[in-house]
């Protein structure tokens, strides 16, 4: 691979690195605050639980963000590792050279469009355990059917009641005025 190219390559991924070393730091900041503190309060009990339930949201995202942080870290750090090994630009997959239009776009790519592609083609790992249990998510027997779809699931559940008024849903009530109510689900 070129030298020159190579060298751009890792002053590029250099600053990249600072960049996300600066970003982990910001984010990680923010977790030394309590709270309470965050959001002015001097309990957490007390009568403006949204205020806590929008912090608790805000640093859940935060944490999120400071996951992906520090793996865009670590995937530059081993790009960096490649380059001083001599192995920058080859294909952890295949070993072929990875495009450098890919790699200007991705500095600490480790593998070329194809076998990144193949990779991708299986993103369940990325899923959460627990959505294994959903699935399908109407194909079990419910009322001794196993063709219930999305509406169905929603005729069932409102046969007991909803807070729905006939502002809310309209064209559940009769409207042709002979008497007969739909109900208002």
């Amino acid at each position: 691979m070129d030298t020159v190219f190579v060298d751009r390559m890792r002053r590029k991924l250099r600053a990249l690195q600072a960049e996300q070393r600066e970003r982990i730091a910001s984010l990680a900041a923010g977790f030394d605050v309590e709270m309470t503190a965050s959001v002015g309060e001097l309990s957490s009990i007390d009568n403006h639980t949204s205020d806590l339930g929008n912090e608790t949201m805000e640093r859940q995202k935060d944490l999120g963000l400071l996951m992906e942080a520090k793996r865009t870290f670590g995937l530059i750090e081993d790009a960096l590792r490649r380059v001083d090994e001599g192995t920058y630009g080859l294909c952890a997959g295949c070993g072929r050279p990875i495009a450098n239009e890919r790699l200007e776009a991705l500095p600490y790519a480790a593998k070329c469009v194809t076998c990144q592609a193949e990779d991708d083609e299986d993103l369940s790992y990325y899923r959460p355990a627990e959505e294994a249990a959903l699935w399908p998510p109407f194909g079990r027997a419910a009322y001794g059917r196993h063709d219930i779809d999305r509406d169905d699931a929603w005729e069932i559940v409102a046969r007991h009641g909803t807070a729905n008024t006939p502002q809310d849903t309209p064209e559940a009530y009769d409207a042709d005025d002979d008497g007969t109510d739909k109900g208002n689900g």
